[in-house]
């Protein structure tokens, strides 16, 4: 049976920051709602699939709710982030909350049996489904924290995190970076441990119900950009990490032909999980150019300057668009002729010809930055 729901912004009503510290509940809102950007035109070539679809897609703009954080009394956490409130789950209202819902209703059958653990001090919730896999933080978890800063103010700095003890260390070393500091935690087992939180902050995803981003999550990744495109061509490649992440598998089967053809083209082939953080945002600053396939390294581009050239093979949702309206990016797309599911691993193909025009098309694509 599925769990009943409770939006983030709906439990408790409006209220200051230091209104509801003192209350012990209240909706701190930071923004109101926006519209987001309009997105530069998609990078399209001749065989390309649903060429229509994909434009109109791509041109979509959904409103982005407030940004802030509910403060609750009484609320427990359990799983990678599931918060509950008297009973409740507490979602975001938009297309996160599928898998969100479905997993913490599977999850809280065995709550019983969960060791709680008492959280006198007030502390952050802000993780959830996809916590081991990297675009998960950069395009949801980072901008959920960022937005309980903005919010919180002066008071963020001392209010500790609740961090589920299975989370990769890499996580740790980016939050670390990103917020120039090391954020305070609090370490609980994911697999037998409920967290009774007498007083907990959950802070608001700043996206909307197609993932288009709040604005404020440019400020997030401005001290980490290049205000220029660089002259860079860079082709990022899965071949060395596939299988390796919590992600799904895939299986390009022209990976090899990609990847060749790129690089007869002027393009690194560049294998991110084997440089630094510091290392893949310097190499994201001083591209013109890039491509790979869909998945988490292609979300980095948010450290890629406004105008840069971002295309993937494979769209499986739309987070890429999303992240280059924001940026202003040209995006564009090889969509496969074949898809599908080979005993887990996610198989995909696309033929010669539409290879050679994709990246044809993506070359002669200017920048307008």
């Amino acid at each position: 049976m599925l769990l009943q729901t409770r939006n983030v912004r709906d439990v408790f009503p409006l209220a200051s920051c230091s209104d509801a510290f003192h209350r012990g509940y209240g909706y701190i809102r930071h923004s109101s709602p926006e519209l987001p950007d309009e997105s530069l035109d998609l990078i399209t070539y001749d065989d390309m699939k649903l060429k229509e679809w994909y434009n109109f897609v791509n041109s979509r703009r959904f409103e982005v709710p407030s940004i802030g954080c509910q403060l609750l009394p009484g609320a427990k956490v359990h799983g990678p982030g599931y918060v509950l409130h008297e009973n409740k789950l507490i979602v975001e209202g938009n297309s996160l909350d599928d898998v969100l819902v479905d997993w913490a209703s599977q999850s809280n059958a065995t709550l019983r049996s969960k060791k709680e653990i008492p959280v006198h001090s007030m502390c952050i919730a802000f993780l959830g489904p996809g916590h081991l896999i990297y675009g998960h933080w950069i395009a949801d978890f980072i901008p959920r924290l960022y937005a309980a800063s903005l919010a919180l103010g002066d008071y963020f700095a001392a209010i500790p995190v609740l961090w589920p003890d299975d989370t990769p260390r890499w996580a740790e070393d980016l939050v670390d970076l990103i917020f120039k500091r090391q954020v305070q935690k609090i370490l609980y087992s994911v697999s037998s441990d409920c967290m009774n939180c007498s007083s907990l902050l959950v802070p608001t995803y700043p996206l909307s119900s197609d993932h288009h981003f709040h604005s404020c999550v440019k400020e997030l990744y401005k001290p980490f950009r290049a205000v220029k495109s660089g002259d860079r061509r860079i082709c990022i490649s899965r071949s060395r990490i596939e299988g390796k992440t919590a992600g799904a598998t895939k299986n390009f089967l022209n990976r090899r032909y990609f990847e060749g053809a790129a690089k007869t083209r002027g393009f690194e082939i560049i294998y991110p999980e084997e440089l630094s953080f510091i290392e893949q945002i310097s190499m994201y600053n001083s591209a013109s150019i890039i491509i790979g396939e869909y998945g988490s390294a292609m979300h980095s581009s948010v450290f890629a300057p406004n105008g840069t050239v971002v295309a993937a093979v494979g769209c499986f949702n739309s987070i890429q668009s999303r992240i280059g309206s924001l940026f202003q990016h040209r995006c564009g797309y090889l969509i496969p002729d074949t898809h599908y599911d080979d005993g887990g691993v996610l198989t995909y193909s696309a033929p010669v010809a539409s290879i050679e025009q994709f990246l044809d098309a993506v070359c002669a694509a200017p920048s307008r930055g």
